[in-house]
Parts: C-alpha cells; structure tokens; sequence
C-alpha cells in the first residue's frame, strides 16, 4: 500500500510539473502551431513639434544693443535652456548684466554692475572703432562655419581688442582677436 501512494504522489508531482511547464510555454509563446502570443503594445501619441529659434550671437548683440553698448556677451548653457549673457554699458555711465533666451530672445533678467567695471568698459569703449557686430562679422570670416559663442572688448597689453570665440562643427574652439581701433584680426589659438 505504501507503494501504490508513492506512486500516485509521484503521478500527482509530475502532472503537476507538466501543467506548469505548458502554462509557461503559453505564456512565453513556445509550442502549439509556432504562433508567438505578443502582448498590444500602446501607439504613442505624437507630441507637437516646436522648433524653437535659436538666437544667434550676433541677434544677441542686436538685442542687448537697445540697452546701450556691448561689452560681452557670452553663451552659458549650465542650466537649461540656455542663455546669451551680455554686459551693455548704458547712456547714464552704468553697466548692466542681461540675461537673454536663447529660445525667443527675451531678457529674462538683469542685474546691475560694479561702478568700477561701468568706469572700465567706458575707457574700454572710448578705444574702440570696430565694434562687436563687426568684431564678430569679422571672426565669422577668419573661423568660417564656426559658431560664434563669445565676443568680449578688453584690454591686451593697454589695447582695446575685441576677443570672439568660435567652436567649429568639429568642436574645434578658436579665438579670434579683433583690435578694436583698426578692425584688424588675427586667429589666437585653438583648443
């Protein structure tokens, strides 16, 4: 008698096994006439495109220039989206920080200088003849198909110069020196 249970727990135990191993095979698709049972998979629902306009540098400075005068303006993407940050010395003697959508080309912030950096890009200023817009034309030239992402006026050496930085579409990153009384610009090295 102990064998005949043995027997039918060893029948129970194996059908058991074969149910299970055939419900795995249903479920992953193996078996039964080579039909794969495939779950629906959703159709996403298109999102609207918007192509954003990127403002270039040279719409930056066009932008800034309403203010008064540029003396920087940079790219700065830490944070999305990214932002042109322009330094414009204004008609009153002050200098002031704007923040500009890259986006739309909205200031979208602005913060005031140290008199001492206004007192700066005034003597800065009073040297130069060439201009960002042209300092930049002029980089654009030098470093072509480059991207334009910085243009600053400073003082090399007791001249005013006009610093532009250019990044290739192979990342290469130039900057191109433009002095500010003659237009003149050279190529100052590549990263």
């Amino acid at each position: 008698m102990g064998s005949a249970l043995a027997s039918t727990g060893d029948d129970l135990s194996m059908r058991l096994t074969l149910i299970v191993l055939a419900s795995l095979a249903l479920i992953s698709g193996c078996g039964g006439g080579g039909e794969t049972m495939v779950a629906p998979t959703p159709t996403p629902t298109p999102k609207p495109t918007v192509t954003p306009s990127a403002i270039s540098l040279t719409d930056a400075a066009k932008i800034a220039g309403e203010r008064g005068k540029v003396v920087l303006l940079q790219l700065a993407g830490a944070q999305p989206p990214p932002v042109w940050l322009a330094a414009v010395y204004q008609d009153d003697g002050t200098l002031v920080d704007l923040r500009i959508s890259v986006l739309d080309g909205r200031v979208t912030g602005e913060e005031p200088e140290q008199p001492a950096d206004a007192k700066e890009a005034e003597r800065l200023l009073a040297q130069d003849r060439t201009g960002l817009l042209r300092a930049a034309d002029l980089a654009a030239k030098t470093v072509e198909g480059a991207t334009l992402t910085r243009a600053q006026l400073m003082d090399v050496g007791g001249r005013a110069v006009w610093e532009v930085e250019t990044v290739t579409p192979q990342r290469v990153i130039s900057t191109v020196v433009v002095d500010a009384a003659t237009g003149e610009p050279a190529v100052k090295g590549e990263n």
